[in-house]
């Protein structure tokens, strides 16, 4: 939106406009205006007599969805959700209801300690399996990164997926860069893939190509497929790059476990990334040196758990030395060791020589089994 149109707007609202007042001031003023028309909505939220009210709050982020709940009889309650997304706020009202309802049934008549009752079991709740799952490290109340697991089986669920966590971004003004793992299945719906790649250019910030049940079909085969359409999203000869926001980065990693924990490690500070797999299945079917399709030992949700794990610490220990240390960025160079005057120096002991641990298992002599994470 240009400048002449941001004028319009504010001339609109009757915001007072100054002579030459910078670009930035002017959407500084419309977003003030309305974060006040939402906060005097959300204090005049007066249900009718027999029904509860909500609403999402625009303090709300990524982890951490705040909805006010109102009812004629109880008065208000704050709830903090684990979740994320629109329809988990509209899910967790929904569930409220049906609780108030049991509650009269029950013969207790609703108040205050009802809702009281409600918050509490709603805040102790999850995200359901495979819909945009939320993960995070076990332990921490501010966590750097955010991974969100969802099964899609078609193009339309992945669309609707990427466009609710990107309009759940930018609820608070402050929109956070999106990160997404995803890989087409082998030997099905080939058509598809031109335009999954035509939407993640346009709704992503960086993306991890990687396989995802290739079968016997070759997997970069698959990928270039995918890559194809993302290059030619937009006809660069016609000058149209600037545009269209499209993608920043695109990355081709062909082993699964080293595209979802590449795609965690890198991401910014308070970054979402967003892995399509599945959230119960333990097994990628994948072709081997003879040819043959097996099943082979892979879980997207032990991954993602191990990514964010690692990943934390390896920030935290070595990332330059700032006042936060949840504020420390991660120095590649000097992950897993540094050399030092001619000495190499190790600084950790991460679990396994490689990104793939997921499965290791050591033995001792005497025969004691260790399973890692």
């Amino acid at each position: 939106m240009d400048k002449k149109a941001l004028e319009k707007v504010c001339g609109e609202l009757d915001l007072g406009l100054e002579h030459n007042e910078p670009k930035h001031e002017l959407i500084d003023r419309i977003l003030d205006h309305i974060e006040l028309c939402q906060t005097l909505t959300e204090q005049s939220l007066t249900p009718p007599p027999g029904i509860m009210q909500g609403r999402v709050l625009r303090s709300s982020t990524v982890g951490h969805t705040q909805l006010l709940f109102a009812t004629e009889s109880c008065g208000r309650v704050q709830v903090d959700l684990p979740t994320l997304g629109i329809s988990s706020a509209s899910g967790a009202l929904a569930a409220a209801c049906v609780g108030l309802e049991m509650f009269r049934c029950d013969g207790l008549p609703p108040s205050q300690e009802t809702l009281n009752t409600l918050r509490d079991a709603l805040q102790s709740a999850t995200s359901p399996p495979g819909t945009l799952e939320l993960q995070t490290v076990a332990g921490t109340d501010d966590p750097s990164v955010f991974a969100v697991l969802h099964e899609a089986t078609s193009l339309e669920e992945v669309v609707q997926a990427l466009r609710a966590v990107k309009e759940w971004l930018c609820l608070d003004g402050n929109p956070v860069s999106l990160t997404v793992v995803l890989g087409c299945e082998g030997e099905l719906r080939r058509g598809d893939r031109a335009k999954l790649g035509w939407v993640l250019a346009e709704l992503c910030d960086q993306v991890f190509l990687t396989s995802n049940h290739p079968r016997a079909e070759p997997p970069m085969q698959i990928l270039e497929d995918v890559l194809e359409a993302i290059r030619g999203r937009v006809p660069r000869h016609l000058g149209l790059a600037d545009m269209l926001p499209l993608t920043q980065e695109v990355h081709i990693v062909a082993d699964r476990t080293d595209a979802i924990k590449l795609a965690i490690s890198s991401s910014t500070r308070n970054g979402v990334v967003v892995i399509f797999g599945s959230a119960h299945f333990d097994t990628q079917q994948a072709a081997d040196v003879d040819g043959s399709v097996r099943h082979w030992l892979c879980n997207d949700r032990r991954i993602v758990l191990e990514a964010l794990e690692v990943t934390k610490r390896m920030r935290n220990n070595f990332g330059s030395k700032g006042e936060d240390v949840r504020q420390r960025i991660l120095n590649m160079s000097e992950v897993p060791w540094s050399n030092k005057k001619n000495k190499f120096v190790r600084h950790a002991t991460l679990p396994g020589q490689s990104l793939h641990w997921t499965y290791d298992v050591h033995m001792s002599s005497k025969g004691e089994v260790q399973e890692l994470l």
